[in-house]
């Protein structure tokens, strides 16, 4: 079981690197460097961190129902595993964070697709704000936060560390 732990280690590390870079990247083209938006390299950090996101929740989804069932690995895919995850509060909280993670890309693309009039725009800048919010929020609903014994308090610091962190 310590293979099945690492791994989902290695998940959440892929997931915090993706929120890192795809929240940072997006704060920064929205407020400090919209022309960016057009950038090769700016580009590349964003899809980067969209793609290490959705894959690092998809896979901390299976691998933790996987660790929790105490199953290898591999059976991180296991219908079964999914659906049982599924019924917790993680893996409702990582089903949404999925979600979220998909909604990033639809938010992506209209960057990728229209570039600098994408980050100048309202709208644009509402729903990446909105989806950024929602990633920094499910983070911290399923970490160490939530154990405290002041949770709200708990949980609001790690919100603060994770946005000063992709910022």
């Amino acid at each position: 079981m310590d293979a099945v732990k690492a791994w989902y280690v290695l998940a959440r590390a892929v997931d915090y690197t993706g929120l890192t870079l795809f929240a940072g990247g997006l704060l920064f083209l929205a407020v400090l460097w919209p022309a960016g938006a057009g950038h090769r390299g700016a580009r590349s950090v964003l899809v980067t961190g969209w793609l290490l996101g959705l894959f690092g929740t998809l896979a901390g989804l299976g691998l933790q129902a996987a660790w929790a069932a105490q199953r290898p690995a591999g059976d991180f895919l296991a219908w079964d595993l999914l659906s049982e995850a599924l019924d917790s509060q993680f893996g409702r909280i990582w089903f949404a964070r999925a979600l979220l993670w998909l909604l990033g890309g639809v938010v992506l693309a209209w960057l990728l697709q229209r570039g600098r009039a994408a980050a100048t725009a309202l709208p644009w800048r509402v729903a990446a704000g909105a989806i950024l919010l929602g990633l920094l929020r499910t983070t911290g609903l399923t970490g160490h936060a939530v154990e405290s014994t002041r949770p709200w308090l708990t949980q609001l610091a790690d919100f603060a560390h994770l946005a000063g962190a992709a910022a």
